[in-house]
């Protein structure tokens, strides 16, 4: 019986930038940007919420639909974030908790035109996109000191 290797990580960067993009267009097409902080609470845009369920919404089924089509490995949505790992620019696999992708960190300066492409670490930590890229480990999680739930993935 031959032993099933487990399939190679897959690159999620560019997905990452598309969400990106998409990010800091809503920022400057729908009033995000003229809004911030000078309007009334009630017409004040909550971009971060926005941002936030576009992450769940695109970014983390985009890169489930990835892995399901390159790969075959069928993913939870729900699940995705928990196997994205961080290597630096130059493919070294970083150490711990700031090797585990959290979140997106599109946080930017109020009237300002430009949304910063960052990346939330698991250590909390934004890290500038361009120093990283992202891949999905269609293994499974791996050692995760937060003590999260393993994914189901299946391989088809």
């Amino acid at each position: 019986m031959s032993e099933q290797r487990a399939p190679d990580p897959l690159e999620v960067t560019e997905l990452y930038d598309a969400f990106h993009a998409v990010a800091e267009l809503i920022w400057r097409r729908f009033g995000f940007e003229q809004a911030s902080g000078n309007e009334h609470p009630m017409l004040e845009p909550a971009y971060d919420e926005v941002i936030d369920q576009l992450e769940v919404d695109l970014f983390l089924p985009a890169c489930a639909r990835h892995a399901y089509h390159e790969r075959g490995v069928l993913i939870d949505p729900e699940d995705v974030a928990s196997v994205i790992f961080l290597r630096d620019a130059d493919g070294t696999e970083l150490v711990g908790a700031a090797a585990r992708f959290h979140s997106h960190a599109f946080h930017p300066e109020p009237g300002g035109e430009q949304v910063p492409n960052e990346i939330l670490a698991g250590n909390l930590m934004p890290r500038r996109r361009s120093e990283v890229v992202l891949l999905l480990d269609p293994a499974g999680a791996r050692d995760d000191p937060v003590g999260k739930r393993r994914p189901d993935l299946r391989v088809i």
